[in-house]
């Protein structure tokens, strides 16, 4: 596969990660609210783990295995977050998943990464369905997510043991060509 593209939407800029972005990542993501939100968040963010990460984006990209994007604002490149597609090429899937840092909440900004990420997913990736789910006490994430086309389907009931309590878990999905699918 060729060179991972940047996407642009009205107000962002979605970029493939360089290791060099890790010492932001890592401070970002040690926000213990962003973890709190995002299951697969370790906190504390181990030292290291950034770089991993984006070294894992890399190489995942070239294996047709992941999309990954830093979600960045403005000229400046304001790095707000990350969105991602976890690639499942066998059955033509992926799961969406993204995080925001904590002052820039309630913008709309993980709305608009997500709009785009399920945009390169149906029409560059060619892929039949995008997935995603969010804990059942975050309905911020649950309004993202339908805002990016997908719909509810279903709850699981204590289905993830997350930062010490059992959390129930949101389901969401939209099929290409869906008649839910926004046209981003």
């Amino acid at each position: 596969m060729s060179a991972q593209p940047t996407l642009h939407t009205v107000r962002l800029r979605l970029v493939p990660p360089s290791l060099s972005d890790a010492p932001e990542a890592a401070r970002l993501a040690s926000d213990p609210a962003v973890a709190d939100t995002a299951v697969r968040m370790p906190y504390p963010y181990p030292q290291g783990m950034a770089k991993a990460w984006i070294a894992a984006s890399i190489v995942g990209w070239a294996n047709d295995r992941c999309a990954v994007w830093k979600v960045v604002r403005g000229r400046h490149g304001v790095f707000l977050g990350a969105v991602s597609l976890t690639i499942d090429s066998e059955n033509r899937n992926a799961e969406l998943g993204y995080w925001i840092r904590t002052d820039e909440w309630g913008r709309g900004y993980a709305t608009e990464a997500a709009v785009a990420a399920v945009a390169f997913a149906f029409g560059v990736l060619g892929l039949h369905r995008v997935h995603a789910s969010c804990l059942r006490r975050n309905p911020a994430s649950a309004r993202v997510l339908e805002k990016a086309g997908l719909c509810f389907e279903g709850c699981r009931p204590g289905h993830i043991y997350h930062r010490g309590k059992f959390e129930d878990v949101l389901e969401y999905g939209v099929v290409e060509g869906d008649r839910h699918a926004r046209n981003p």
